[in-house]
């Protein structure tokens, strides 16, 4: 199985060798139908691919981890996990690039539904939210991923070496987008320049990612595959969120 693939689904081996014949559009190039029945065993022995949550069976949906090589992810996990994980990875890059202290805090909530033309083609488009219920939203939100930690460096600290592995790494997983955290990548590079950067504040939507494979999963809505029912309202609504950073080195 190629490893790039950003959805996955499996399906019975009849429905994952024929689809293809019976769909009105083709899916996407990030998109794979697996066989439940045979391509799962070989899915299983293969040591350099991960598989979080439950165990495939069919009509399983997984989505490759945006920031972990070769790792599948299912799709109950849901938004809070995946934006845990960006949280994760940019307290992981504070730290490594030698931050004394990193603050995070969310600054905006907005909604997007999916809207369908008269032509069956669909896109997300903001919708206007109700005051209470943005304000209860982004409480929520700050709540839940508010960050304050601070860090202390080691005789061991290599910057050079991790800032060195972060450039390959944003290119290995598609995080081009997040310009101003590329930025401060090269900031904290005094081996061109001489400086370094000493405090940066970035802003981010941390939603993007999630969003992302949320979005080429939609190709999926087809009276071919054998899909659960809840999926059509699982994708009409994203959020995005957005968050403030700042860096303290």
């Amino acid at each position: 199985m190629e490893s790039n693939k950003q959805v996955i689904l499996f399906q019975r081996d009849e429905v994952a060798l024929g689809y293809k014949y019976k769909l009105e559009n083709p899916l996407t190039s990030d998109i794979k139908i697996l066989s439940i029945d045979y391509d799962l065993e070989n899915m299983l022995e293969d040591e350099n691919i991960k598989i979080l949550g439950p165990k495939p069976k069919e009509n399983s949906l997984y989505y490759l981890h945006p920031y972990k090589k070769n790792t599948y992810v299912h799709e109950s996990l849901d938004e809070d996990y995946f934006l845990k994980e960006k949280m994760t990875l940019f307290k992981k890059i504070a730290q490594d690039l030698g931050a004394k202290k990193i603050e995070i805090e969310v600054v905006q909530y907005k909604q997007k539904k999916r809207d369908i033309d008269a032509k069956g083609s669909a896109e997300y488009k903001f919708i206007k939210i109700k005051s209470g219920v943005h304000d209860e939203k982004i409480n929520k939100y700050k709540q839940s991923f508010k960050i304050e930690e601070e860090f202390e460096i080691q005789e061991n600290f290599d910057i050079g070496k991790n800032i060195d592995y972060y450039k390959g790494y944003i290119k290995e997983h598609f995080l081009e987008h997040e310009t101003d955290l590329i930025s401060l990548i090269e900031s904290r590079d005094s081996r061109k320049m001489g400086s370094l950067l000493k405090k940066s504040k970035i802003h981010s939507e941390i939603t993007h990612e999630y969003n992302r494979l949320v979005e080429i999963s939609v190709g999926l809505i087809s009276p071919v595959f054998f899909f659960f029912s809840n999926f059509s309202k699982k994708i009409e609504e994203l959020n995005q969120v957005e968050v403030d950073i700042t860096f303290e080195f």
